[in-house]
């Protein structure tokens, strides 16, 4: 895959289920007894369907709170909650007039249910579903969209075991661990300036010191935990104290020949819909879902880079059940909307590349940082495994790159003020620093790693930065979300270096960035973990990509302009793109020009120039056989990708023209956003419990909600 992946052994995985907020005095009764996905793959692009049902087979009425995680790849765009048998179908709306919405449904006993993004963790969406009583049952239906990994040749699909673990009953065990604290008391600048140099460099080193104590005695916590919740995973999840239905359904259409559909060895698919470039499987009956159901997809020509376009169409497109026969209204519908031509501005244009690996290229021009943690916890046998990693990195760097080393603690030191030229001079220099590296203090990585983000790009280099560390950070999501902003300059290659290191940190930096990650457990492994990932970074890109659409686009408009959200603009997204290295990018124009057999050729010609080791290089791809396909797929996908693009790379804050067009992008494509959200409300006289709902108490029984469980792959995980 070209985006964040491991191979070594995944974390010990957290607590999943139905986990209360607060620890309630009774155990909780209620589980996920079904789960059915319904996945929709066109070429490299996949909706998924995903259908949980839980009941409450407790005796207390219970407000439930569920916690969506999503990979950063994917956008939820259809929310549907049925309650005692009725469906409500979420609408979005802005985000504070959703929230309003369902505050008023449950302070007027009514079941609602609400899907936002939280503003404070990264991808993370909570839907709230208020007052379901004793033996009712709530089915959750959530529709997210994605563009998928490569993984070698093959198109990647993971539906991760999550979305099945809330049938482990929660077993009380949850309890609520302050973090340690530094015991040395905290002096003002005043108290510091009366100190003599002696007293504050004592004073430094103790602060130094209590620090590294601090982290060290929270990683042993929390491996501790760690192995305590892996050892009551394992247990729990052999035991199947409650059952739960398990389907999943996958049709999959590529612009080529389908040469292969298979599952993970776990699994065993059975194909009910068999053409060459069309395939319908399901998962066979009976199995059950403890191990990331992993579908990959293999087609006559995967490295091509494509273009298709795509028609809006809201009746489902090319993705109709083709065993069904067409009602005649159907077609005559059809016939007429092919007649109309559709509308200019229901057209996108999607470009995919997928370039094949080859070998590191020992010439590249790149610029190369390496961030080292030189922590108090990184003392004894993990500094010494550093210092052997990056004495790897340095006698494997091309001849042409610039590169730097940064050490961080507390404090941060650098080797050069600036990258500098690989060479004789600058390697030596570069391997007594580090031989000379020491670990102590505390893990402060946000100030370097913005240093080193922040710093001008230099032409013609793009930049690559390897972190090495084992810590955890107190602000995870400020980091993570600062490598996605920074993304089009620079990718980040991390290492996890034992197993207190934080996962969320070492694959979210990667995810964001397009780069990889490695969990570092066994030192024996470590040259083949580095290797793999030179590997990766030494790939040579396509920098500096323009895309002249010819004909086919209307002209772009600029992005301050204001007929950008009207429904007739288009825009070209990532507007910027950033370098594209081997595996799946994608970009995407809307308001294509569709134009008939007649046009010619040169009006749907696509072209795209583009730098490889400074050599310009001109890629020309001819629209005029390509056959628009009707759906919706493209169109949500490339509202998405706009909308993550200025969420995560706009400068902050954004500004109320920017907000407006993140709002209209999610009402107009029914995406949840940082500023709309989903919201569904049952009415009172379709409620047939509404009488009993009105007899609870208006207080709260009880607060519920499903965690999330780290996944492996680069699947959006729900």
């Amino acid at each position: 895959s070209s985006r964040a992946m491991s191979s070594s052994s995944s974390p010990s995985l957290p607590a999943c289920g139905l986990v209360p907020v607060d620890t309630p005095k009774e155990k909780p009764r209620i589980a996920l007894t079904s789960v059915h996905a319904k996945v929709e793959i066109l070429n490299f692009c996949n909706r998924t369907v995903l259908t949980q049902k839980f009941t409450n087979f407790g005796a207390k009425a219970i407000e439930v709170k569920y916690v969506f995680p999503i990979e950063s790849d994917a956008a939820v765009c259809g929310f549907e909650a049925r309650i005692n048998g009725k469906a409500v179908k979420g609408i979005v709306q802005g985000k504070k007039e959703a929230k309003k919405t369902y505050d008023d449904a449950v302070k007027n006993k009514q079941v609602a249910a609400l899907l936002e993004k939280k503003a404070d963790t990264e991808n993370t969406f909570v839907c709230h579903v208020g007052n379901l009583l004793p033996k009712e049952s709530c089915q959750i239906k959530i529709t997210y969209v994605s563009e998928l990994d490569s993984e070698g040749p093959s198109v990647r699909f993971v539906l991760p075991t999550l979305v099945s673990n809330g049938h482990i009953p929660w077993d009380g065990t949850t309890v609520n661990k302050k973090k340690p604290e530094p015991q040395v008391p905290i002096l003002t600048q005043q108290q510091m300036a009366r100190m003599s140099d002696q007293q504050l460099m004592d004073y430094m080193m103790k602060q130094s010191e209590a620090q590294a104590r601090a982290d060290e005695e929270r990683r042993r916590q929390k491996a501790k935990e760690e192995e305590e919740e892996e050892a009551k995973y394992i247990n729990r999840a052999d035991a199947s104290e409650i059952d739960y239905e398990l389907t999943i359904v996958a049709d999959v259409q590529m612009t080529s020949e389908i040469t292969r559909v298979a599952a993970s060895s776990k699994h065993t698919l059975k194909t009910v819909y068999d053409k060459p470039n069309r395939k319908i499987v399901k998962l066979t009956t009976g199995t059950k879902l403890d191990k990331d159901f992993v579908m990959l997809i293999d087609q006559s020509d995967p490295y091509v880079t494509r273009g298709q376009i795509e028609e809006f169409d809201a009746n489902g497109g090319s993705f109709k059940d083709p065993t069904l026969k067409k009602k005649e209204t159907d077609s005559k519908k059809e016939k007429e909307e092919q007649e109309k031509g559709g509308s200019e501005a229901s057209h996108v244009v999607q470009v995919s590349f997928n370039r094949e690996f080859v070998e590191p290229d020992t010439d590249m021009f790149c610029e190369i940082v390496f961030l080292v943690d030189v922590s108090g916890s990184m003392a004894g046998q993990r500094i010494k495994n550093t210092k052997e990693t990056l004495q790897i990195f340095l006698n494997s760097l091309p001849t042409n790159c610039l590169f730097n080393v940064v050490a961080f603690s507390h404090r941060h030191d650098m080797l050069f003020a600036s990258a500098k030229p690989y060479n004789n001079e600058s390697l030596a220099q570069a391997q007594l620093f580090v031989e000379n590296l020491k670990a102590s203090g505390g893990t402060q990585i946000y100030r370097p790693l913005r240093e080193i983000l922040t710093s001008k790009p230099i032409e013609g280099y793009p930049r690559q930065v390897f972190l090495l560390t084992d810590g955890e950070v107190g602000d995870t999501d400020r980091i993570v979300r600062m490598a996605g902003e920074n993304a089009v300059s620079t990718r980040i290659f991390s290492f996890g270096i034992g197993r207190g290191a934080s996962l969320p940190l070492c694959k979210g930096l990667a995810r964001k960035s397009r780069g990889m990650f490695e969990m570092i457990v066994d030192s024996d492994k470590i040259t083949e973990q580095v290797m793999r990932i030179i590997t990766s970074a030494l790939q040579p890109p396509l920098c500096n990509a323009v895309v002249d659409w010819g004909g086919s686009v209307k002209a772009l408009h600029n992005v301050e302009n204001k007929e950008k959200q009207s429904k007739s603009a288009s825009f070209q997204v990532p507007s910027c793109p950033p370098p594209i290295y081997p595996g799946r990018q994608f970009i995407y124009a809307t308001n294509v020009r569709v134009s008939n057999a007649e046009g010619g050729a040169a009006k749907n010609a696509i072209t795209i120039a583009s730098s490889h080791n400074k050599e310009e290089e001109k890629l020309v791809l001819d629209l005029s056989g390509v056959k628009p396909h009707r759906g919706t797929l493209l169109h949500v996908l490339a509202a998405k990708s706009r909308i993550r693009e200025l969420e995560e790379r706009a400068p902050k804050p954004l500004s109320k023209q920017q907000r407006d067009e993140i709002r209209a992008l999610g009402l107009r494509f029914n995406l949840a956003s940082s500023e709309t959200s989903f919201v569904a409300v049952l009415e009172k006289e379709e409620d047939a419990n509404a009488g009993a709902r009105s007899e609870t108490p208006t207080d709260r029984t009880e607060q519920h909600v499903v965690p999330v469980v780290g996944g492996g792959g680069g699947a959006p995980m729900p």
